[in-house]
C-alpha cells in the first residue's frame, strides 16, 4: 500500500489504481468534469514523491516541471505528498463586467486581474462556486482585457447552477489557458471558410471570423448555425459582421430542417477548409457528409463538446 498526504489528510491507495478514483472514493472534494485530460478541471501538483503520468504531454513543459499533474491520468506509484489546485491561490481572479442572458446561454463577460494568453480557439478554466468547468474564448480580449464566454446552461449541471447565481462586480477566477482544435492557423489563410456550428459551438468559431476578419480573410466564409427552433442567440453580432465584411455570409437553421441542409451540401472548392464544433453525434454526422462530397481529411477540423454525468 502506498500513502498520499493530500493537505491534513493521509490516504492509503494500492498501486496502479486510477488517482481521481482514490481521491474522490475517499472524500477529497478534487474539481473533474470529462477524465480524458482535456477539461484540466482535476489539476493537482504533487509536491514530493511521484505518481505514474502516462500522459504529460497534455500540460506544458513549464507545468510539467513545476509538479502539476492531472488526476484523472495519474496512478498511483509509491507515497505522494499531493495538493489540490486552489483557485484562490493557483488562478487569476476576474470581475464579472457583463451578464447577458440570451435564452439559455449565458454570455459572460470577465476582466482577469492580470492578462491572459489569447489565441482563436483556445479554453480557458472558469472556477465559480468550487466548480470548474473549461470554455472557449468567444472573442478576442477588448482593449481592457475583457474576455467574452459563451455557456449553454439548459441542462441541469454544478456549473450550471452556480452561473444561475453569478451577479454584476462578483469576483470568479480563471485559471488555465490551453490549446482546442480550432483556430484561425496560418494553412487557412485565404482559403474559403466553412464554420459549422451548434448551439454554443458558435464561441471558438466566432473567435476565429473575429481572427479572420483581423487579418483580412480574402476568400469567402460561410456559418451554419444549428440550434433547436431556429434562434441564434448571437444574431445580432452575426448580421453585423455581415453587414460590414463582404467576404462573410450566415444562416442559422433549426434542426429538424438541419439533415436535409447537411444532406444538400456540396463543395464549390477542393481549397475549402471546414470548422465543426459540437457534440459528437453532430461532429460524426457532418464529417460523413463531407468527406462524402470530397472533402480532404486533412481539411477538416473538429472540436466536439465534453460531456459530463448531471452530478458532476
Amino acid at each position: 500500500m502506498s500513502t498520499l498526504e493530500v493537505g491534513e489528510r493521509v490516504l492509503t491507495a494500492t498501486d496502479g489504481e486510477l488517482l481521481l478514483d482514490v481521491l474522490l472514493a475517499q472524500g477529497v472534494p478534487v474539481a473533474h468534469s470529462c477524465r480524458a485530460g482535456s477539461c484540466h478541471a482535476c489539476l493537482l501538483q504533487c509536491q514530493a514523491g511521484s505518481v505514474a503520468d502516462p500522459a504529460p504531454e497534455l500540460l506544458s513543459a513549464v507545468q510539467y516541471q513545476a509538479g502539476w499533474r492531472l488526476a484523472c491520468q495519474c496512478r498511483v506509484h509509491g507515497d505522494a505528498r499531493l495538493a489540490l489546485f486552489d483557485p484562490q491561490h493557483d488562478a487569476i481572479p476576474a470581475e464579472v463586467t457583463a451578464l447577458q442572458w440570451r435564452g439559455e446561454v449565458l454570455c459572460l463577460q470577465l476582466h482577469p486581474a492580470r492578462g491572459v494568453r489569447y489565441q482563436a480557439g483556445q479554453h480557458i478554466q472558469l472556477y465559480v462556486a468550487g466548480v470548474a468547468r473549461p470554455y472557449s474564448f468567444a472573442a478576442p480580449p477588448d482593449g481592457q482585457g475583457r474576455l467574452w464566454l459563451h455557456i449553454n446552461c439548459a441542462k441541469p449541471g454544478a456549473m450550471s447552477s452556480a452561473l444561475h447565481s453569478v451577479t454584476l462586480g462578483q469576483t470568479v477566477h480563471v485559471g488555465l489557458v490551453h490549446g482546442g482544435a480550432l483556430g484561425y492557423l496560418p494553412e487557412l489563410a485565404d482559403k474559403p471558410l466553412w464554420l459549422i456550428s451548434a448551439g454554443t459551438g458558435l464561441a471558438p468559431l466566432y473567435a476565429v471570423l473575429q481572427a479572420a476578419h483581423r487579418a483580412q480573410h480574402g476568400a469567402p466564409i460561410h456559418l451554419w448555425q444549428v440550434s433547436p427552433a431556429g434562434e441564434c442567440y448571437w444574431q445580432t453580432e452575426l448580421d453585423a459582421l455581415a453587414q460590414q465584411w463582404s467576404n462573410f455570409t450566415w444562416q442559422s437553421l433549426a434542426r429538424p430542417d438541419w439533415p436535409a441542409t447537411l444532406a444538400d451540401m456540396r463543395l464549390e472548392s477542393r481549397q475549402v477548409h471546414a470548422l465543426v464544433c459540437g457534440s459528437d453525434n453532430f461532429i460524426q454526422a457532418v464529417s460523413r457528409r463531407l468527406f462524402l462530397a470530397g472533402l480532404p481529411r486533412r481539411q477538416l477540423h473538429v472540436e466536439a463538446f465534453l460531456t459530463r454525468s448531471l452530478s458532476e
